[in-house]
């Protein structure tokens, strides 16, 4: 991912997509052919859910696997995510 750092970094701003971290079996070194990629990012004000879902797909079709995308994580995994979080 880091090798695309560029093409997503365009991509987010153009839906209004910020700060974006990688969690999850990606961000600890334990993904494999079928993990997914687990993000959270932040949006600005003005980022709607069709530009959010839009990212989604922009970035499953550049990296090739299916992408979640979160802006808010439940406070009980937040702390968990939070370690977890890798920047991109």
């Amino acid at each position: 991912m880091r090798a695309m750092r560029s093409q997503i970094l365009r991509l987010a701003a153009a839906r209004g997509v910020s700060n974006i971290r990688v969690y999850g079996s990606v961000a600890r070194g334990t993904a494999n052919s079928e993990s997914d990629i687990d993000l959270i990012v932040d949006v600005e004000p003005e980022c709607s859910l069709i530009d959010l879902a839009g990212f989604q797909l922009d970035m499953e079709e550049l990296l090739g696997r299916s992408v979640d995308v979160t802006t808010r994580v439940d406070s009980i995994i937040r702390r968990r995510v939070e370690e977890q979080a890798v920047s991109l």
